[in-house]
């Protein structure tokens, strides 16, 4: 539990109550007259307790500050939740929250202030632990981080307030892309001799069966095809399409300024990227992702390594939140280079060009030399082949 950062408000009331119950309660005492003296603990009453409320409040109120991710997909909605705790033996009557939230989600239900702020009102039983659910809508593409915390305390009587504020708030809201259908992702295979599957591949892609066979004692029973069986009056197995342990990898070129043209153009790439990432994990296919923006450290790309299981679909997701273009970017070349010492297995390579000059392709013609299969996503959603030349074949 993080410390509060403390702010007391205006106390020129209170005082005011203090002074005059202080005075009022010295000339009833001279002129020993009860009235007075009964004013006197009521001012006093008002200048005090305000004080001795708030210091005991704000040293039993605590935010439960655990780390939490939402995801959400681009347009849609889910909750944020924020919790507070109330270990005092007296109730937090009324109290403000405020909060900043950067501009890709909207929170709902609530008074916004002017920029990124946002205000509600909460109020706590003693000894009470409660979460404020907040409705959010993702607006675009990233990841919204909620910061700059404040809960104004007031006492009972609204003659005094004090503010608590935490700056380090470790709740955070990852928006997808959308996904977009794209076109061509069943072309998507490595250069092999002839018309047919390569015999010797290790792997099948489950979702494509390519026919059947007499059924044999090692095979799994979740591979029979029931139809074909009761048709022929054997147990038939289906024949899936081999894919020779195929990877998808993702390469991502920025340009080092990217106009509103091209940041409206690579939303919509990095959506192809997303429906393609689904796409991979339901067929058991690993995906692995660069970009010629610079990390931390020694390394010149960011880079997510191959997976295909669902966790590896969502830190693919969250890798793509995490583009923006104000990221500072590696030289085309430098970025590829780097890229090209980890190309040591043969795979298919999806190229998202925003840079669009001519010395990358001396790159391509290597892979392709080299057994990779190489394709242009363009910003239409469709999938083109790259061919011996480093050109675009027609479709």
């Amino acid at each position: 539990m993080m410390p509060w950062s403390i702010r007391r408000g205006s106390t020129t009331i209170v005082e005011l109550f203090t002074i005059f119950g202080a005075v009022t309660g010295v000339i009833s005492l001279l002129f020993t007259n009860g009235m007075l003296f009964f004013a006197s603990c009521l001012l006093l009453v008002f200048g005090l307790y305000p004080r001795w409320y708030l210091n005991y409040i704000s040293k039993h109120f605590s935010f439960e500050n655990e780390k939490e991710k939402v995801y959400l997909a681009r347009g849609s909605s889910g909750e944020l939740r924020l919790s507070f705790a109330n270990h005092a033996k007296l109730p937090v009557v009324f109290a403000t929250v405020e909060l900043a939230v950067d501009d890709h989600v909207h929170i709902g239900g609530v008074k916004k202030w002017i920029g990124k702020q946002y205000q509600f009102e909460i109020s706590l039983k003693a000894s009470n632990n409660q979460s404020f659910s907040l409705p959010i809508e993702a607006l675009t593409r990233g990841v919204a981080k909620v910061k700059n915390l404040k809960v104004k305390l007031y006492d009972p009587m609204h003659l005094l307030s004090l503010t608590l504020s935490q700056d380090f708030i470790r709740k955070e809201v990852v928006i997808y892309p959308e996904q977009k259908p794209v076109r061509g992702s069943e072309t998507l295979k490595l250069p092999i001799e002839g018309d047919h599957p390569h015999p010797t591949s290790l792997f099948q892609d489950v979702t494509s069966p390519i026919g059947t066979r007499e059924y044999l004692p090692s095979d799994p029973l979740k591979h029979v095809h029931w139809k074909a069986s009761a048709r022929t009056g054997q147990l038939q197995t289906k024949i899936f399409e081999k894919t020779v342990g195929m990877t998808w990898t993702f390469v991502i070129l920025l340009s080092k300024e990217l106009t509103k043209a091209a940041r409206l153009e690579l939303e919509n790439q990095l959506s192809y990227v997303a429906t393609l990432c689904h796409e991979a994990s339901q067929r058991g296919i690993d995906t692995e992702i660069f970009i010629n923006t610079k990390p931390m450290g020694r390394s010149l790309v960011h880079h997510l390594e191959a997976g295909c299981d669902r966790h590896h679909v969502i830190k693919a997701m969250e890798f793509l939140a995490l583009i923006q273009p104000v990221q500072i970017k590696t030289l085309p070349l430098e970025a590829l280079r780097e890229m090209d010492r980890t190309f040591r297995e043969r795979r298919v390579i999806l190229i998202i060009d925003q840079v669009r000059q001519t010395a990358p392709f001396r790159f391509y013609q290597k892979w392709l030399k080299n057994g990779h299969a190489l394709y242009f996503i363009d910003p239409e959603g469709m999938i083109i082949p790259i061919s011996a030349g480093g050109e675009r074949l027609a479709t």
